[in-house]
């Protein structure tokens, strides 16, 4: 069990060393901090913002006059996104029947890449099984709409519906969308609670094979100087 725990910590050392001193030929960045006007070191660790690496050393001897000796930069960008949701849940308290619609939340997506999109949200349920067991309801997306009649989509519960933001310098400087329920309580709704679930899956389509896609890391088993 000694030998075992051994083994352990000096695996565990040599792959600390390596992280700290980077792989071979990796070279040391610095990344501008604009905020405080100063360069940070970004280390070799897996989550830096950048890695980098020398490649193709060149050299030569004799009395030839002329030397003609190529040399390049390659940039590889990975696809990033940033997104928000202001609320993750409409809470309806309703009086009396009617149909009634909130906005209340609003999306942010921006990436440098496409972005494909799946929504999928159940039905309103809940109540008394031995009346009317679900509130119909609608979600409603719109860029600029500030009222329900000026809503361009409307997609009725329940929702299974996929599409992609396609690339642009729009998606580049960020989308701001609002979100819209439309709910219909009508009277043999009988006096309980209700819920629907639901989830908006967001996927990166443009996912470089040195990045890691479950932690979105570099990976460390990659060969960079192969490439």
């Amino acid at each position: 069990m000694r030998k075992l725990l051994i083994v352990i910590a000096v695996t565990l050392a040599v792959a600390a060393l390596a992280v700290a001193q980077g792989l071979p030929n990796q070279l040391e960045v610095w990344k501008w901090d604009g905020e405080n006007n100063e360069w940070d070191f970004l280390g070799f660790g897996t989550d830096a913002d950048a890695w980098a690496f020398s490649t193709g050393m060149q050299s030569g001897e004799c009395n030839k006059q002329t030397w003609n000796i190529n040399v390049g930069v390659d940039v590889s960008v990975a696809q990033w996104i940033e997104w928000s949701l202001t609320a993750s849940k409409w809470k309806w308290y309703v009086r009396k029947p009617g149909m009634y619609v909130a906005d209340c939340i609003t999306a942010n997506l921006k990436s440098n890449g496409p972005v494909k999109v799946k929504v999928v949200m159940g039905n309103i349920t809940g109540g008394n099984p031995n009346t009317n067991s679900t509130i119909e309801s609608w979600y409603g997306a719109d860029f600029a709409a500030q009222s329900p009649g000026n809503v361009a989509y409307w997609l009725p519960a329940p929702i299974d519906y996929e599409f992609t933001v396609p690339d642009s310098n729009t998606l580049h400087a960020g989308y701001a969308i609002k979100l819209w329920n439309k709910i219909n309580v009508v009277e043999c709704n009988s006096a309980c609670e209700y819920s629907a679930t639901g989830t908006i899956t967001l996927t990166l389509q443009t996912i470089k094979p040195w990045i890691d896609p479950e932690t979105g890391n570099f990976k460390s088993d990659y060969s960079y100087l192969g490439q």
